[in-house]
């Protein structure tokens, strides 16, 4: 909807000219419509395809392991191997594995702050 830039009335869409004052109406600026949303595109670069049933079961046997496990984490996160999968897989293990170390790290902290503040407090009061 726009107005008549003679008389000011508004106009409906389609009319050609103001009834009011005849004048011709300029066309309206067309708006460009918005691109259609594209559900399934042809190529996904991320798309990778999904490991196997044992060699997820071997990844997480060895991720098990403590330092052979941390290690490998570590490999396979930050090598440019073309198994995405397992990168992923590593990354995605390896943040967890930093995620629990930093938590369990706090605990500890907490535990010694207030272990700390126990024996401080019974020091003062058998004295």
């Amino acid at each position: 909807m726009y107005f008549c830039k003679n008389c000011g009335r508004l106009a409906r869409p389609g009319e050609p000219c103001c009834p009011k004052c005849g004048m011709p109406h300029a066309e309206p600026p067309h708006e460009a419509a918005p691109a259609a949303p594209q559900y399934h595109p042809a190529e996904d670069p991320h798309d990778v395809p999904a490991m196997g049933y044992s060699s997820t079961l071997g990844a997480l046997i060895i991720f098990a392991i403590p330092v052979v496990g941390f290690i490998m984490m570590l490999v396979w996160s930050f090598s440019d191997a073309p198994d995405n999968a397992r990168k992923r897989l590593a990354r995605a293990y390896l943040t967890r594995t930093l995620i629990v170390a930093a938590v369990i790290a706090a605990l500890l902290l907490l535990g010694a702050v207030g272990l700390a503040a126990v024996t401080h407090s019974m020091y003062y009061y058998l004295r």
